[in-house]
């Protein structure tokens, strides 16, 4: 949810490894590094059951490549944005010259983008006529796809209704 921002510690996307320009990702080392995120005792409960399947299918059904064995490719470009931008300290983007409303949905157990790197996002918004943190409790970062996504899809909602009302 929260955009990627700068990081002084490596970011788990990034394994270090020469960059082609895809990524082979194995479902199922997919699915554990998504409940990892979370401690052992909320993994089972984080995703609602037979979602990560339905989830699976429909990425695999959408991803033209999709590997033989069940794998599927995703772009590399990411991560090197993480080792040219994020993690070198060269934002993609200045925040201070964002001039619209913002919301930050940051996820309590989100490692991806954690929460410190969507604090330091907030506070940059310098000219932004309003802005809003929210931070979803035992969420990852794909809190959207969780068992708690209608606090998040409750909250984006929210803000949107207001900033159409505001004429922001």
């Amino acid at each position: 949810m929260t955009p990627l921002w700068l990081s002084h510690k490596p970011l788990r996307i990034d394994s270090g490894a020469p960059l082609s320009a895809y990524r082979n990702i194995d479902p199922a080392t997919f699915e554990t590094a998504w409940r990892i995120a979370a401690p052992e005792s909320a993994r089972e409960a984080l995703i609602p059951t037979g979602w990560f399947e339905t989830w699976l299918e429909t990425t695999l059904v959408s991803n033209p490549e999709t590997t033989s064995d069940g794998h599927f490719l995703a772009p590399s470009g990411p991560v090197q944005d993480v080792r040219e931008h994020w993690t070198a300290g060269k934002p993609i983007y200045d925040a201070s010259r964002i001039t619209s409303p913002v919301l930050i949905v940051a996820a309590e157990w989100d490692i991806d983008v954690r929460i410190d790197m969507a604090q330091d996002l907030f506070n940059k918004l310098d000219n932004v006529p309003y802005k809003r943190f929210i931070e979803i409790g035992q969420a990852t970062h794909m809190v959207l796809l969780e068992r708690h996504r209608k606090q998040a899809y409750d909250e984006i909602i929210m803000f949107l209704n207001e900033t159409v009302r505001s004429g922001q």
